[in-house]
């Protein structure tokens, strides 16, 4: 799952060698390209800019979120990973399986990996899970990235598919994405994938990766 990371990055060779270590088959492909926000500017100016225009559905999804249940909330969690991995896991399993989609942490070696380096990362500060609350303070959606060297890696979301009308998850994204301009730490948000529709209301930008 994580096979889509900078190519210029040093977690490129700690994450191939836990592979390796669980059986995993690592081979190196540094020509294609995936895309990233810069977070050094003014969140503002960048929603204004390149995304209000192109983001009219969520903005009705948010107002219809508000009406019908309230206001919501954002957390982020850098401590006691495993815990809200597992309730997110559990969201992203449900999701999969009403859809008919394949689930790629059904892989045992790809759990027992995760399930040991999540501490590991945790303690150098590498990881962050961001929480949508509901207006009653259910969590509606999760986001699980990595963080390291001023750059945030989007990994895995998920989110409670009775909320599944309000786009919980794509509302998460975009608090995560201000509240990343907003961090003097970071200075990219960085989606270790390709292009997608919704992804490119976002303005993004390329970079190479390592596959």
């Amino acid at each position: 799952m994580l096979s889509e990371i900078p190519a210029n990055d040093i977690i490129v060779h700690y994450f191939a060698e836990e592979m390796k270590k669980n059986g995993f088959l690592v081979t190196r492909d540094e020509s294609r390209s995936f895309y990233h926000i810069d977070l050094t500017g003014n969140y503002e100016v960048y929603y204004k800019n390149y995304v209000h225009k192109k983001t009219l559905d969520l903005r009705t999804r948010i107002n219809k979120l508000k009406r019908e249940k309230g206001d919501y909330s954002v957390v982020q969690i850098q401590n006691n990973l495993l815990e809200y991995w597992k309730k997110m896991l559990e969201q992203y399993r449900v999701r999969r399986a009403t859809t008919g989609q394949p689930n790629a942490f059904d892989d045992k070696r790809l759990n027992k990996m995760l399930h040991r380096i999540i501490p590991q990362y945790e303690a150098r500060g590498w990881l962050q899970m961001s929480i949508l609350k509901g207006p009653d303070g259910e969590d509606w959606a999760y986001q699980f990235d990595f963080v390291k060297d001023g750059v945030q890696y989007h990994y895995a979301p998920s989110f409670n598919m009775k909320y599944a009308a309000y786009s919980p998850s794509k509302i998460l994204l975009l608090e995560t994405i201000k509240a990343g301009f907003a961090n003097p730490n970071l200075i990219e948000f960085n989606f270790m994938r390709g292009e997608s529709e919704y992804k490119n209301n976002l303005h993004l930008k390329k970079q190479a990766i390592s596959t």
